[in-house]
Formats: structure tokens, C-alpha cells, sequence
């Protein structure tokens, strides 16, 4: 592993005589391979997740009964169950045909218990119960909310699927009746050792949780480790052509400093220019096939930075 000394230096095992509590925030499979990764050695791991997803089953539910996205609380869920236990395993099953084709079980599972609760954050925290999971999985916002991007020439973008597509983006937001973030999650950012961003889509999944009311005053005031993790790959439309730098840039625009880049050993985008603030950290993250992050690497990288120490340049 590598680092950029001229913002951060090792001192030993500062950290080393207790287990972190983690927030990880985002969205998407990126943000459940962090939390299988980041319970391995945890002492506490919540997650952050990003309810604005209008695309796919998640919008079928939205529609059919105004809740907020449910498919990544799902894979939020998941990675935090025990994989032997069969209710988690039938989560992920999708009926094959007929009028429920293409919808995960656990879809239907969260947004029952949402009608019954009327408060997602109350739905996940039953379901994570019966699931036995180790952590937390909140949502960003407990209501139905709407990602919109100004895109570089002033336009504005309604809609998660319409905003993947598009390749100028300057800013999003989050609209609807109420875009504040629980109280719970502010909480949880302020008894974090360790904050955790991304890997995934910057504005669609990484912006789209870290937009909700309240999570960047939160997250400025905390003085937990923040860590960026670096996509493998670069993306078409919503980020094309941007270095490292212009993702950990984009994340600066919209109040969010994190102080860590862990950088995949081996990846597609160029570095850039950072700011002289920010340490980067390089190891081997992906799996095998190059497609993804490996969770157990992962895993290792962050318990590395973890027994690091920020010191001034």
C-alpha cells in the first residue's frame, strides 16, 4: 500500500486498541460491498442509504404506492445478514414471470412493513431484526424524495434515470415534502470513528444520500476518519471523462471533505490534481474478474487507514 506523505504520516496503533464504529454512505451494489467489507472489522457498522432511486422495481413501488425507494435498503439489509439465513437468501429471489416478474422478494417484505410502520427507517430496523443483521441500515430520507441535477448550461434534470444518462452535470439536490435526513443518521455520523463514501455512481447514488437535509453539517462537524473509495472503472454519461480528482471535486462542490482517497491498485481513470489536503492510499481492491471490489480486500485496505493517524502537511 502506498500513500501520499505530504498529507498523512502512520504512527502506529493509535486507533489499534478498539474496534471502529463505521458510517458508510451511498447507494447501489457499490455501498453494500462497503458494508461486507467494513464488518469484518467493525464494531458497529450503519449505513446511509440513498432513497431517490426511480428506476427498475423500486419504481414500480414508488408509483404504484408513493414510499421511497426500497431496492437499496434491500442490498443494504442483505450485506449485513448472516448469508445462511434463509430469509436472507429469499430477498434477493425475483419471481420469473407473471404479474410480480422481476421484483425481489424483500421488495415487497420492506415496503409492507413501510405501510404498516409508515416510516421506512422503522420498517428496515424490524426487518434487519429478523434478518439477525450486524448493524444498522437507515435511510437517507424517510420520505418519497426526487434527485434533480443542473447540468453545466443551467438545465435541470428530473429523475435518478434520467440523470445517469446525462454527461455535464454541475449540481444535485433532492426535492419533495421532506428531504431532511433522521435524526438517527445525524447521530450516528456524530459517534462515527470512521466514514466511509462511496465506491459508486457520484451523483446518483454518493450525492443522492449525501443530499439529504442536515448530513453535511453532520458530516463537516464529525471528526471521524472520511474516506472517498475511488471507482475501478470509469463511467459513461454521468461522469465521463472525469479523473479521481474531479470525483473527490464534484464531492468538495457539495460540502463534502473527505481527507482519505483508498485508490484501486488497479483502475481506468487518471488522478488528476487533488487537493494538497487529501492522502491517497493505493492497494489491490478488486476481485478477480476486475469488475468489482473484493470485499475481503476491501476490508483490509480500511482496517490499514484505520490504524493511521492524520497529521498536519
Amino acid at each position: 500500500m502506498t500513500k501520499n506523505t505530504n498529507s498523512m504520516t502512520a504512527t502506529g496503533p493509535s486507533y489499534s486498541s478498539r474496534r471502529p464504529k463505521i458510517v458508510a454512505l451511498g447507494g447501489g451494489h457499490g455501498l453494500a460491498q462497503t458494508l461486507t467489507a467494513a464488518k469484518r472489522y467493525a464494531a458497529s457498522v450503519t449505513a446511509v442509504v440513498s432513497v431517490a432511486d426511480n428506476g427498475g422495481s423500486s419504481k414500480v413501488f414508488r408509483d404504484e404506492l408513493n414510499i421511497p425507494a426500497v431496492g437499496d435498503m434491500r442490498r443494504c439489509l442483505l450485506a449485513l445478514a448472516d448469508g445462511e439465513n434463509l430469509l436472507a437468501q429469499a430477498m434477493s429471489y425475483r419471481f420469473p414471470e407473471g404479474a410480480f416478474a422481476n421484483h425481489p422478494v424483500g421488495n415487497f417484505l420492506l415496503a409492507g412493513l413501510y405501510e404498516m410502520t409508515d416510516n421506512l427507517e422503522s420498517a428496515s430496523r424490524e426487518f434487519g431484526k429478523s434478518l439477525n443483521i450486524k448493524g444498522n441500515v437507515l435511510p437517507a430520507c424517510n420520505s418519497n424524495v426526487t434527485l434533480v441535477a443542473t447540468t453545466e448550461s443551467g438545465e435541470e434534470i428530473t429523475g435518478q434515470t434520467a440523470i445517469v444518462r446525462q454527461s455535464d452535470i454541475s449540481s444535485v439536490r433532492l426535492t419533495g415534502s421532506d428531504v431532511n435526513t433522521p435524526e438517527s443518521v445525524i447521530a450516528a455520523i456524530g459517534e462515527a470513528d470512521q466514514i466511509i463514501v462511496g465506491p459508486g455512481s457520484l451523483y446518483t447514488s454518493l450525492l443522492a444520500a449525501l443530499g439529504a437535509g442536515g448530513i453535511r453539517e453532520a458530516f463537516t462537524a464529525s471528526r471521524a476518519q472520511k474516506i472517498y473509495i475511488a471507482n475501478l472503472h470509469a463511467q459513461n454519461y454521468e461522469t465521463l471523462g472525469y479523473s479521481v480528482a474531479d470525483h473527490v471535486n464534484a464531492l468538495l462542490r457539495h460540502g463534502i471533505e473527505c481527507e482519505v482517497i483508498l485508490l484501486p491498485l488497479r483502475h481506468e481513470m487518471e488522478l488528476g490534481k487533488l487537493p494538497k489536503h487529501v492522502g491517497v492510499f493505493v492497494d489491490d481492491l478488486s476481485d478477480g474478474s476486475g469488475a468489482i471490489h473484493d470485499p475481503s480486500l476491501l476490508g483490509k485496505a480500511l482496517q490499514k487507514i484505520w490504524y493511521l493517524i492524520e497529521t498536519p502537511a
